[in-house]
């Protein structure tokens, strides 16, 4: 589980690749990317003790490797867009 926190919520826009690894570096999580061109990625969070709700967008293509604390379960949300989720 996650470590008792108070609650955070936090929106960053146009943050390149290397600032988004950093952000969920407790993640365990890398992301690379496979798709020329400058990175771009909106991120918005809201975390409390009991859970996390995110979103995120990417301009490039990327490849996920890693995985989520332990205890934690992730869930993706799909738009008219189509997702492709590995976690």
């Amino acid at each position: 589980m996650m470590p008792d926190i108070k609650p955070l919520a936090f929106s960053e826009t146009e943050i390149t690749l290397f600032q988004f690894d950093t952000i969920i570096k407790s993640w365990n999580m890398h992301f690379l990317q496979i798709e020329s061109g400058v990175f771009m990625a909106d991120l918005k969070q809201f975390v409390t003790k009991d859970f996390q709700l995110g979103y995120a967008k990417f301009n490039k293509k990327v490849k996920q490797e890693g995985f989520s604390p332990p205890g934690v379960w992730t869930f993706a949300f799909v738009n008219e867009i189509k997702l492709y989720w590995r976690l």
